[in-house]
């Protein structure tokens, strides 16, 4: 999808029921996948996909990381103030349309020191997920989005995103978190291991997936 098509998925996507947001993924994603890139240097990565659970992160989190996000400087400050409570409530968890990126490895694998999940989009879909696609605008005209329609917050960034062809999992969160682990995740089709890995990092990636069953593959692109 472009960027226009996009904005006009994420309209419909809102006003549609759990059945027909199903079929509207199903039919946008042409390879059923979305990845998700892991920096793998800390041991809470390890739980996660022992637990078989996702991080995610509140909205307010991410926004602090990055200002661009739902950008809101220009508002009034009850405006301004509303938006921001509003997006305390949520916590999203990030993915994107591209493989085995380079782009991907840099900036959210840890230059090569972490992995590339594979999910399957019909099993995020059958756990209930609510997956939407990000659409990309300039930064003066994100406020008077967000103001039409305050959803449209999770799902809007700044055009110079744009390469990034992500997609976001939406769930509630208590607002006093930075993030919390997702009670299930969807089950993992592959793992590709980023070139810089160290070897006991890898030792254990191999005896993970054999005994889970999932794919593993190298990365010779790094």
């Amino acid at each position: 999808m472009d960027n226009r098509e996009k904005e006009q998925f994420v309209n419909e996507y809102l006003d549609s029921d759990n059945a027909k947001r199903i079929r509207m993924v199903l039919e946008q994603c042409k390879d059923g996948c979305l990845y998700r890139y892991r920096p793998f240097h800390a041991d809470c990565e390890k739980q996660a996909l022992e637990r078989k659970q996702l991080w995610m992160s509140s909205y307010a989190h991410l926004e602090e990381k990055d200002p661009l996000e739902g950008s809101i400087e220009s508002a009034n400050a009850i405006l301004i103030s509303g938006l921001k409570e509003f997006r305390k409530k949520y916590a999203v968890t990030c993915f994107t349309e591209l493989y085995d990126n380079e782009f991907f490895w840099k900036e959210y694998a840890d230059n090569g020191n972490g992995i590339c999940i594979t999910y399957s989009i019909e099993e995020m879909c059958s756990k209930g997920y609510f997956i939407i696609p990000v659409v990309y605008k300039e930064r003066k005209t994100i406020l008077d989005i967000v103001c039409k329609r305050r959803e449209k917050i999770y799902v809007t960034k700044g055009d110079e995103y744009q390469k990034e062809a992500e997609w976001r999992h939406i769930e509630e969160i208590s607002p006093q978190k930075a993030g919390a682990y997702s009670e299930t995740a969807p089950a993992i089709k592959e793992i590709l291991l980023g070139k810089n890995l160290s070897p006991a990092d890898c030792a254990w990636l191999e005896e993970f997936c054999h005994k889970n069953k999932i794919l593993l593959k190298s990365n010779d692109k790094m």
